[in-house]
């Protein structure tokens, strides 16, 4: 469920770190394959949560969360980004005070 979640949150197509070989550049046909492929992003997605969740944690670091997430935006830039989604929600009670103050009324 939590993959689920976090799959939803990163970026639909994740840029490429390399460079397209000059047969792709030539064939136009080959390159709206590639921009359209959802297989191609689904299985880099998958291989970065894989990996992302292989890796080992040493839980005696100091490091931040905003530190790791910045050191390691380059090597898993999907999760990256939606790190940054999520961490970007701002903590509010607005919901729980609305309940409390819907509880006076019934």
């Amino acid at each position: 469920m939590a993959r689920d979640l976090v799959t939803k949150l990163m970026p639909s197509a994740i840029p490429s770190t390399t460079q397209p070989t000059s047969s792709q550049k030539s064939n136009l046909i080959a390159k709206l394959y590639h921009a359209v492929s959802d297989q191609a992003n689904s299985t880099s997605t998958s291989s970065e949560i894989s990996r992302y969740l292989s890796e080992y944690y040493d839980p005696s670091t100091n490091e931040s969360v905003e530190e790791y997430w910045k050191r390691k935006r380059f090597e898993y830039p999907g999760l990256y980004s939606a790190a940054l989604f999520v961490f970007s929600i701002v903590p509010s009670e607005a919901m729980c005070e609305t309940t409390s103050a819907l509880r006076r009324f019934c």
